[in-house]
């Protein structure tokens, strides 16, 4: 683990995130917890709320109870919540503002006329040395998106580039072409192409904006280290990417794949010491649930249920929980899959030890429920264990995409369907479902819904069923 090197990338991390927070703000998000579109909390304030963040990520850090894929996500959201306590610090002690002002960074820049691009190269040999194994083209990436800012921007010096310009910029760039090498574009400056006022279907995509942005982000964050400039105006600038394909599902044999990574697979060297039985529960519960990533991640203890000789999660607004809207809030049948592997027994287990969480020492959810969850799960699990995924756009929420699309197909009835529309707490849909007869009905009753559930199977699902209930269960891991 370099220490040094996971420091750097949090702080990135806490950074963005701390923009992309004040830009909430000044849009009209208030900075009270207890405000109308939010539950009732404990805390007076996001200050205090963020104290109580902070003081369980720094326990745990303390503690030494983190493992390597959590580390880099909890030190980022320690300097997060500290960016932010030293921001609303400043807002209510004049004082301290003018004193942050007058040391630091701001102390030591100094105005320089030298071209904006004078020391990229300089930038990138200090990438080379951080990241040996980098490829040559993506250090070349970010040197020809810094010299296009500049020719794009008529060549202006350090102390010109500010946030109007960046802003300039940014419309700047959705006007050049995707492919600048193509016959009809080759050999034509940057300024000429965006007077061309090209066919949106041979612009740039917003991926690609996004990736220069991020570029010149990185750069100006370097000659903020570097004493050159003050602010970086390009952190948290970004576009909506309207060209963005939608996650997709994941196939059986993914989830089978999945299934059998190091977290359920009790030959891999760190299985027992690398693992939790959080998240050896977490992704279950999603495959066989349908739920929603921060439904999941709320439930507690006494939220699994039973009623009529049915097992049931229950999404609910009680305790400060959140729920996405009305349909949310709903009972889903446990999957006899889930009931098979000691689900009943884990949660027995929960309650002898006094734990409150049915997936207790998750990591902190910094915006909202399940953020962390989905950090660990996006960012770390699934870059390292299946990089396919990410060209793919396979990420957590492709669980809940898969369970829905498979229950539909093994009964597409448009009754079952409405039931499985419940489960999932979609839009209610009975009235587009079923007509008029919707009038007459009200909920579906659990024994219904435990058969919509029961639909998600898949070939070789017996077979992972018995590996999981041997040396892969969870009673093996030690982590809570």
């Amino acid at each position: 683990m370099d220490y040094k090197e996971i420091k750097q990338r949090a702080l990135q991390e806490a950074q963005k995130a701390h923009a992309d927070w004040l830009t909430d703000h000044f849009n009209g998000v208030d900075l009270e917890v207890g405000n109308h579109d939010l539950p009732e909390s404990p805390y007076d304030s996001e200050y205090e709320a963020d104290s109580a963040a902070m003081g369980v990520v720094q326990e745990r850090l303390t503690k030494g109870t983190l493992l390597p894929d959590e580390v880099e996500i909890a030190l980022s959201d320690l300097l997060y919540y500290a960016l932010k306590r030293q921001t609303l610090e400043g807002w209510n002690q004049p004082k301290n503002l003018l004193e942050s002002m007058k040391g630091g960074s701001f102390r030591d820049v100094r105005t320089s006329d030298e071209p904006f691009n004078a020391l990229v190269e300089d930038f990138i040999e200090g990438r080379r040395l951080k990241n040996p194994g980098t490829k040559a083209s993506t250090h070349q990436e970010y040197v020809d998106h810094v010299n296009e800012f500049w020719l794009l921007m008529n060549k202006p010096a350090l102390s010109a580039v500010d946030n109007d310009l960046a802003d300039q910029y940014l419309k700047n760039i959705q006007q050049l072409p995707k492919h600048s090498n193509s016959a009809k574009y080759k050999g034509k400056s940057p300024l000429h192409l965006i007077s061309m006022d090209l066919p949106q279907s041979d612009r740039l995509s917003g991926t690609s904006i996004n990736n220069r942005i991020s570029h010149l982000s990185s750069y100006c964050e370097w000659l903020i280290r570097q004493g050159k400039i003050s602010s970086d105006p390009f952190s948290g600038m970004t576009v909506v990417l309207k060209d963005k394909q939608p996650y997709a599902p994941f196939s059986h044999e993914d989830i089978k794949r999945i299934l059998s990574s190091k977290l359920y697979n009790h030959s891999h060297p760190k299985f027992i010491t690398g693992n939790r039985r959080s998240n050896w529960w977490l992704i279950l519960i999603a495959v066989f649930s349908g739920m929603r990533l921060a439904e999941i991640t709320q439930l507690t203890v006494d939220d699994l249920r039973e009623e009529d000789g049915v097992y049931f999660f229950s999404i609910n607004r009680e305790e400060g929980k959140t729920v996405k809207n009305k349909n949310a809030e709903r009972a889903v049948p446990v999957h006899s899959f889930l009931l098979d592997l000691g689900l009943l027994e884990y949660a027995s287990y929960l309650r002898k030890e006094n734990i409150d969480m049915l997936l207790p020492n998750l990591l902190s959810d910094r915006k909202k429920p399940g953020d962390g969850s989905s950090r660990w799960f996006n960012e770390k699990y699934r870059s390292s264990e299946f990089p396919d995924f990410v060209v793919e756009k396979k990420v957590f929420h492709s669980f809940r995409k898969t369970f829905f699309t498979t229950c539909s197909n093994k009964d597409p009835s448009v009754s079952y369907r409405a039931v499985l529309q419940e489960v999932v707490g979609h839009e209610n849909q009975k009235a587009k479902e079923l007509g008029s007869s919707a009038t007459y009905m009200g909920g579906f009753e659990l024994p219904l819904k435990a058969k919509a559930v029961e639909l998600f199977t898949f070939d070789g699902i017996d077979h992972v069923r018995d590996r999981l209930k041997g040396k892969a269960n969870w009673r093996q891991l030690k982590l809570p």
